[in-house]
């Protein structure tokens, strides 16, 4: 058989191979020793009167020279690195020195010598691998082209491999066949405790025909052809590939420094870094690299070989030799018992009706499967496929029996938990590009918003809701925004609210001819007379209200004075002396009437109110806004379109707000009703 070593590999596989990955340009110095070179020293047979000819090279073999590497060699033979390793039986690519001859071409035979053992097969430990040299010395000129093979029963100790993060020096120290000082995990290989018989479940059925010891590294099991081996612990598949030695070999790292090892196997079932559970079939048992059909099992600990036997459950007698009778007895017993009856579960989730899958696997020849006592029959292969239905709400339990042909039984109890929809009402961001932007006009707007009070309680999402209107400003009224003055927090105490009302207004507005819109998001009380309404600016104190807050009279006098065309006033602020989270704003603070004459709010003001004088005007965490502002906006974005003509009047827009906030807010358990004064056959959003 072909001697595939491998030169390539990831670093788990130096977990069994021992082989160091082969670098092709490391040239090489002369590092034949001083007695090497004494004993290949000949006597002159007559002074040299000329330079010896250098040695001719026999057929098919080359002598390395100083400056060479391995890459140069194989790429000037135009050979591949990897055979060329396999032929001279190199377990490093570095390790070749000046004056040694090399094959360069395939043996006659195309393979290399079996290294024999006292069985007259060739079986080697998961950390050894044979290694027979070429001719190594150039300086005998008669060396024979025909490789000898190593003496019965020798190796070549490779070095001993873990799996460890990459660094320098953890390939250093494999090299050198020093452990690694910790688990991938970071932990001591002191720190974990030692697995107990029982640790692992058996990889196969079958009689043990080989036991461990010094030289055999692991167990061997009788059994058929395409037997099936499963993986004894729940782990990742480190390697999945043909090893010379152990055949179609898979290695399994089940974590705390423990890795059990599978050769011989007729079939591979898994791939390199798969995750597989305890039980599930990985491999199929075979012959190959074997002298009969069998399973060679081995398990390591901190990469130290250590005996299978003590980490499984006790099961099967085990005997000193692997005579023919017993062979022949295992391979009976294993024809009569199959695979160990293993029962593997898992399941989808719940979908919105409570309809799922089971998928099962009990690892052998089935005669029953029942779950909650309903029976569904046996399977030869032991897979089934089951559909069912868990309760809503609540966590549904399956018991789940399986019984193999033998009569063994195996339980598994499932929780399925089926989670109920989420009911809470669902909310579509604010978005202003829904809005088709309006022709610039010479509108202007002044948007306030009072979050964070210096000395009142903060009125919340205030500031979201100023932020917000200053793109429904642009787009769906068409102002431009050099003619919006926008006021947050410090920036609205009481003189900059006045001055934006009193000096910048008059340069911007154009008499009769100028509409004017008015956002403003924050606090506000009563008089103590209940008939004026107050503002509060960011600097409002509770003690001199009549002092630090501004008279909403104020505002609509500064704004009467410049003749706009039209005003639209938007104020998501209540009168009750509650503020939107329903606490106490002003415990003196009494609601009242808001009256509708002509003295108070002119013609050609249209005011939209968050609420009733008596009513919060609330906010809600869902919306992260004021109620009242969030379904103005969603309202201009069209929702409020009742007769979809693309425009939007105050009336259609008033029937929208009173539906949605009086919805939302009895989702707070209050009541909310906006109210308009004025024209609702004003055109608030036109095309």
């Amino acid at each position: 058989m072909r001697y595939n070593t491998i030169y390539v590999i990831p670093l788990f596989a130096l977990l069994l191979h021992g082989c160091a990955e082969m670098p092709a340009n490391a040239p090489i110095d002369d590092r034949t020793s001083t007695r090497a070179k004494t004993k290949s020293a000949q006597p002159a047979a007559a002074p040299a009167t000329a330079a010896a000819p250098e040695p001719v090279d026999p057929p098919g073999f080359y002598t390395v020279k100083k400056g060479d590497t391995l890459g140069k060699i194989a790429r000037q033979f135009n050979q591949p690195l990897r055979d060329l390793g396999d032929w001279n039986r190199l377990s490093n690519p570095d390790d070749i020195r000046v004056g040694q001859q090399l094959r360069v071409i395939p043996p006659e035979d195309n393979r290399v010598a079996s290294v024999p053992t006292d069985t007259g097969m060739e079986m080697r430990s998961l950390d050894t691998a044979g290694s027979t040299a070429a001719p190594s010395n150039a300086n005998t000129a008669s060396a024979s082209p025909t490789r000898s093979a190593s003496p019965a029963g020798s190796t070549k100790s490779g070095p001993l491999g873990k799996k460890v993060a990459y660094s320098d020096q953890a390939w250093s120290d494999l090299q050198r066949g020093e452990p690694a000082k910790t688990l991938n995990d970071g932990r001591k290989p002191a720190d974990v405790a030692m697995p107990t018989a029982g640790r692992f479940i058996w990889p196969t059925e079958g009689k043990v025909i080989r036991n461990f010891d010094a030289s055999r590294k692991g167990i061997d099991i009788a059994g058929q052809p395409g037997q099936p081996i499963v993986a004894v612990g729940e782990g990742t598949v480190l390697y999945a590939n043909n090893m010379r030695g152990f055949g179609n070999l898979v290695i399994i790292d089940h974590r705390d420094g423990l890795v059990s090892a599978y050769g011989h196997n007729k079939a591979i079932l898994v791939k390199e870094g798969q995750t597989v559970a305890e039980g599930q079939r990985i491999a199929e048992m075979g012959d190959s690299d074997a002298e009969s059909v069998r399973l060679h099992f081995e398990i390591r600990q901190f990469g130290k070989v250590v005996d299978p036997m003590g980490f499984l459950p006790s099961r099967y007698a085990t005997v000193q030799s692997p005579l023919p009778s017993e062979l022949e007895s295992g391979r009976k017993e294993q024809a009569q018992n199959k695979s160990r009856l293993n029962l593997v579960v898992s399941n989808s989730q719940p979908d919105i009706e409570g309809k799922f899958e089971f998928s099962i696997r009990t690892n052998t020849d089935t005669a029953s499967l029942k779950i909650n006592s309903e029976e569904l029959g046996g399977r030869e292969d032991g897979i089934y496929t089951v559909k069912k239905f868990a309760r809503a709400g609540q966590d549904t339990l399956f018991t789940i029996v399986a019984k193999d042909t033998n009569g063994n039984t195996d339980t598994r109890t499932i929780t399925v938990t089926r989670a109920i929809a989420d009911s809470s009402p669902k909310f579509a961001d604010l978005n202003p590009f829904r809005v088709r932007a309006r022709t610039v006009t010479d509108s202007v707007a002044i948007i306030i918003g009072i979050q964070n009070y210096k000395r009142v309680p903060k009125a919340e999402f205030a500031n979201q809701d100023a932020s917000a209107f200053y793109d429904y400003a642009t787009r769906a009224l068409g102002i431009k925004p050099e003619n919006i003055k926008m006021l947050l927090d410090e920036q609205a105490d009481a003189v900059e609210i006045l001055t934006a009302f009193r000096n910048w207004l008059p340069v911007k507005v154009k008499k009769a001819t100028t509409d004017v819109y008015v956002f403003y998001s924050g606090h506000g009380l009563p008089s103590d007379d209940g008939k004026s309404l107050y503002i509060l600016p960011f600097g409002a104190d509770r003690n001199f209200i009549d002092k630090t807050a501004l008279n909403q009279q104020e505002i609509i006098t500064a704004i009467q004075s410049v003749s706009p065309k039209s005003v639209t006033m938007f104020m998501d602020a209540c009168y009750s002396g509650q503020i939107r989270t329903g606490d106490t704003l002003l415990a003196s603070a009494r609601p009242i009437v808001i009256k509708t004459s002509a003295s108070i709010f002119p013609p050609e003001f249209t005011v939209f109110t968050a609420s009733a004088p008596d009513q919060i005007a609330s906010s809600s965490p869902d919306l992260k806004h004021g109620i009242f502002s969030y379904y103005v906006m969603k309202g201009m974005e069209g929702d409020a379109d009742e007769d979809k003509d693309g425009r939007i009047t105050a009336g259609e827009l008033q029937n929208y707000l009173s539906e949605m906030v009086s919805r939302q807010a009895m989702v707070q358990n209050r009541k909310q009703q906006p109210q308009l004064i004025g024209d609702g056959g004003k055109l608030v959003v036109s095309k």
